[in-house]
């Protein structure tokens, strides 16, 4: 993917550190053909809105290294559409309250006009970390690969008005249980790629494909109604190691959270539990509205 930044980018989503006196901030420009907007809302390019967790977890990384990082109580609001020919200057902020708790936001503005836009808030823990769970490996459930009609699935997820492109196509195959669901996940083999997503700690197209699984189990395939495909709150997301290219998600209605929001935990080939979603929540899209639609949204 050709970059919109020409100095060294500190990270493939975080491209230079831009912080002021008693707040740190970063600076990202997205040009709109990388590899994690190969997604389309409403017709629009769009920025995959998991990716903006990458994003917030890799600011906290350079902000305060050495720990492991859990995020907490975050909430999407608009989505990061980029114009066709236009680019998109993000900016992640990392600020202290007076409680001391860390917070974050991301926004961004496409011209020197706009105002910035919220897209994603959220508060950050920063710890000194805990041996991650392993689960013995005779009791995950990999599915086959292809087995789930995934072309069924794009096709319900794109007359909801959200298309996927190979770069974002994580899920690989699905297992339904009894009260809850195995996904497999993979990072898309894309031979020309060469913007860095696929090696991150969150490589945002295996993220997506914990949204491709959910839509896929809980919202059906061959239902009328929309699938619910976007992400709108998440109590708590705890990093305890990088994914690997291949992962084991497990989906569980939330033990805890809002009606009909998901825990998940990603697994290695290993059984180790590398990251884990508490009370992942999820909607429809608008069909009417779904490049601009609200969630909780704002214009700063």
């Amino acid at each position: 993917a050709a970059q919109a930044h020409a100095q060294p980018a500190l990270h493939p989503l975080l491209h230079a550190n831009v912080s002021l006196l008693g707040r740190q901030r970063y600076r990202s420009v997205f040009c709109g053909d990388e590899s994690c907007f190969d997604r389309r809302l409403g017709g629009r390019r769009a920025i995959a809105p998991m990716a903006l967790l990458e994003m917030a977890r890799a600011a906290v990384a350079d902000a305060v290294p050495g720990g492991a990082v859990e995020l907490q109580e975050i909430e999407w609001h608009r989505p990061l559409n980029t114009a066709e020919g236009a680019t998109a200057t993000v900016h992640v902020e990392l600020e202290a309250d007076s409680e001391g708790k860390l917070h974050f936001r991301i926004m961004s503005a496409q011209s020197d006009t706009e105002g910035s836009v919220l897209h994603i808030e959220g508060q950050v823990h920063v710890f000194d970390g805990t041996e991650p769970q392993r689960t013995d490996t005779g009791e995950l459930r990999w599915p086959q690969p292809e087995g789930i009609d995934l072309d069924a699935l794009h096709a319900a997820l794109a007359r909801a008005g959200l298309a996927y492109g190979p770069a974002l196509r994580g899920l690989r195959g699905l297992i339904r249980g009894e009260g809850q669901t195995w996904a497999r996940l993979e990072l898309p083999h894309l031979p020309h790629a060469d913007d860095g997503l696929q090696a991150l700690a969150l490589p945002p197209a295996l993220l997506e494909g914990v949204v491709q699984a959910a839509a896929a189990s809980f919202g059906g395939i061959h239902a009328m109604a929309p699938p619910s495909c976007l992400p709108v709150t998440l109590d708590a997301l705890q990093i305890d190691a990088p994914c690997t290219p291949e992962m084991l998600a497990r989906l569980r209605p939330a033990e805890h959270g809002a009606p009909a929001s998901l825990d998940v935990d990603l697994f290695d080939a290993e059984g180790l539990c590398r990251v884990s979603f508490r009370g992942l929540a999820l909607t429809a899209p608008d069909p009417e509205n779904a490049a601009e639609q609200e969630f909780a949204g704002m214009v700063l």
